[in-house]
C-alpha cells in the first residue's frame, strides 16, 4: 500500500451516510480514482456534499471502484468528524494544509513529524551545499541550544567535523569540542582545545592531554613519550624514547627494557617489599643516546640486579649495552644521594 496524490482527480457519489463510498464515474478532463490512484492505495480526499464537506486519507479498491474513509483530517463538523451524506456528493483528490511541506515566509522548512527519507534503487540522499559550512544542525531547544553539526570547510582537500558547538545561531562555525575529524590521510578526535588524539600519515601519532603532548609515535622516528609513566611489566615498547622524565615501575619485581632510551632517562626503584624492583632486566642489546639514570631513592629498597636475561649473572647486561655512536655516554647509579657512574660506549661497552 502507497499514499499516492496525483492532479484532476474528480468522481461522483450518491452514497449516504457515513461510510465507505461508491464512486459513480468522472468528469470531462479529469481522471479517475482508479486510473490515477490505483488499486489498495491510499490518498488524500476531499467531500463536497451540499454545504457540507470533509477532508481525510482514503483506500481505493478496484474490485469495488470504493474509497473507503479511514482517517477523517477535518470536516464541517470539525477534526476526526466524519460527514453524514445525502443526495450527490463530489469526491477528488486534494492536498490537506494539515499535510503540507512549504517555505514559510523566512523561506524555511518546518516540520512537525518525523522526516523519513528512504532511496529507491539504490539512489542516495544528497545534501549539498553553495559553500563551506554546516550540512545539518540538531540541537534541543532549550536555555542551552548545545548544537551538533557536521561542518565542511569547502576545501580541494576539504576536512569535515561532526560534533559539538555552543549554539546554532552561526551557519557557518564549526564544531568547537566534542568532534570528529577527518581529511585525506588525516584523522581526529577532539575534546577540547587541550584535550585531543590525531592519527596522520606525515605526522604519525599524537596524544594530548590538558595542553602537554604526552605521546608521539611514528614509523620512522619511533614512540615518544613526554610524562611520567607506569611502565607495566612485558609492556614496554619496541622503540622508546624518553624525554627529561621518569619511569616509575613500583609494582612490579623485574623491569623489562628493550630498544632505545634517550637522554635524561630515569628509572626509579622504589623502596624494596611485595611488589618492589629488585630486578631491571635488557633482554636484547639497548642503545642509551644519553646518560641514564638509576635512582635508589629509598634507604631499604634492596638491591638492583642487572641482567641481560632474568637467567644471566647480574653484570652480563652491562656487556649488552651498546651504544649508538661512538660518543662515550654514562650510567649513573645513586643510592641514597651518593653517585656513581659506569661508561658506555660502542667502542668499549663494559
Amino acid at each position: 500500500m502507497s499514499l499516492v496524490i496525483s492532479d484532476r482527480v474528480k468522481e461522483t457519489s450518491i452514497t449516504t451516510g457515513t461510510g465507505t463510498v461508491s464512486l459513480g464515474g468522472t468528469f470531462g478532463a479529469f481522471q479517475s480514482f482508479g486510473s490515477s490512484v490505483g488499486d489498495g492505495n491510499q490518498t488524500y480526499y476531499g467531500i463536497e456534499n451540499e454545504s457540507r464537506w470533509e477532508v481525510g486519507v482514503g483506500t481505493y479498491t478496484a474490485s469495488e471502484n470504493t474509497l473507503s474513509r479511514d482517517t477523517v483530517l477535518d470536516s464541517s463538523l470539525g477534526p476526526g468528524s466524519g460527514v453524514n451524506l445525502n443526495g450527490v456528493s463530489i469526491v477528488f483528490c486534494t492536498y490537506p494544509a494539515s499535510k503540507a511541506v512549504y517555505l514559510n515566509t523566512a523561506n524555511d522548512v518546518e516540520l512537525s513529524g518525523n522526516l523519513n527519507l528512504t532511496s529507491y534503487d539504490n539512489q542516495l540522499t544528497t545534501f549539498k551545499l553553495s559553500d563551506a559550512g554546516n550540512v545539518f544542525h540538531t540541537y534541543v531547544d532549550s536555555v542551552y541550544n548545545r548544537t551538533i553539526s557536521l561542518h565542511n570547510n569547502g576545501t580541494v582537500s576539504p576536512t569535515w567535523k561532526l560534533g559539538l558547538k555552543t549554539s546554532p545561531n552561526d551557519v557557518l562555525e564549526p564544531p568547537q569540542y566534542g568532534y570528529v575529524y577527518g581529511q585525506d590521510g588525516d584523522v581526529g578526535l577532539v575534546g577540547n582545545s587541550t584535550s585531543l588524539f590525531n592519527l596522520s600519515n606525515s605526522y604519525g601519532f599524537t596524544v594530548k592531554h590538558q595542553g602537554s603532548d604526552l605521546i608521539r609515535a611514528h614509523a620512522i622516528t619511533g614512540v615518544s613519550v613526554d610524562a611520567d609513566l607506569d611502565l607495566k611489566q612485558g609492556l614496554t615498547p619496541a622503540k622508546l624514547n624518553v624525554y627529561n622524565k621518569f619511569i616509575t615501575a613500583s609494582s612490579y619485581e623485574r623491569l623489562s627494557i628493550y630498544g632505545q632510551l634517550s637522554s635524561n632517562f630515569i628509572i626509579a626503584a622504589e623502596a624494596d617489599g611485595v611488589g618492589a624492583v629488585r630486578d631491571i632486566e635488557f633482554p636484547t642489546a639497548v642503545q642509551f643516546t644519553g646518560d641514564v639514570s638509576i635512582n635508589k631513592t629509598t634507604e631499604n629498597a634492596g638491591l638492583i640486579d642487572f641482567r641481560a636475561t632474568a637467567d644471566a649473572d647480574a653484570t652480563s647486561a652491562i656487556s649488552t649495552l651498546t651504544n649508538s655512536s661512538a660518543t662515550t655516554h654514562h650510567i649513573q647509579v645513586e643510592i641514597n644521594g651518593a653517585k656513581a657512574w659506569i661508561a658506555c660506549s660502542t667502542t668499549d661497552p663494559t
